[in-house]
């Protein structure tokens, strides 16, 4: 199992295994389309629980704090957007829309049955405070329910996690 670390947002994420990992916000397929697309950092498939699951993860260095109104909004918007536009750029690449992610992409990401795989959408805040969180996976959650409780992608009822560096550390995903 080959590993490494990529440094995003000031923090150093484990990559664990290459197999299942996939740098997407770095991809050719992504340079191509990039203007005006904002997209997440990467995709992680993780197996909990003898489960599949593809983590759409993205890192930011902050968070505006919610009193900031506008700000706050503006960023949740932008948050949603890169996890929606990541999930809906791995699908277009499975259905052969991109042809150059297809040579990129791992094989265990490529080949996976994705009528049983979940999506977890998980954002990574640098420096956040831990009583924020809450609020920041509400604003989330809030924002993206018609595309969770959306019945045609059937997607699990809790996918997003707002995570800050401390407790990034403590699951493994940031070293």
């Amino acid at each position: 199992m080959v590993s490494n670390t990529i440094k995003e947002s000031g923090m150093e994420f484990t990559t664990g295994n290459q197999d299942c990992f996939y740098y997407i916000e770095k991809s050719k397929s992504y340079q191509k389309i990039q203007e005006n697309v904002k997209i997440a950092e990467f995709l992680y498939l993780r197996f909990p629980k003898g489960k599949r699951v593809i983590n759409i993860i993205e890192a930011k260095t902050s968070t505006p704090h919610v009193k900031n109104e506008n700000r706050f909004n503006e960023y949740i918007d932008e948050v949603t957007q890169k996890f929606v536009n990541t999930f809906y750029m791995y699908i277009a690449s499975i259905l052969g829309r991109h042809k150059l992610t297809i040579t990129e992409m791992p094989q265990m990401l490529r080949t996976l049955d994705l009528s049983t795989a979940d999506f977890s959408f998980v954002l990574v805040i640098n420096n956040a405070e831990k009583e924020w969180l809450p609020d920041i996976k509400d604003a989330i959650n809030k924002k993206m329910r018609m595309f969770i409780k959306n019945k045609i992608w059937v997607i699990s009822p809790n996918p997003v996690i707002v995570l800050n560096a401390e407790l990034a550390l403590q699951k493994g995903i940031i070293n």
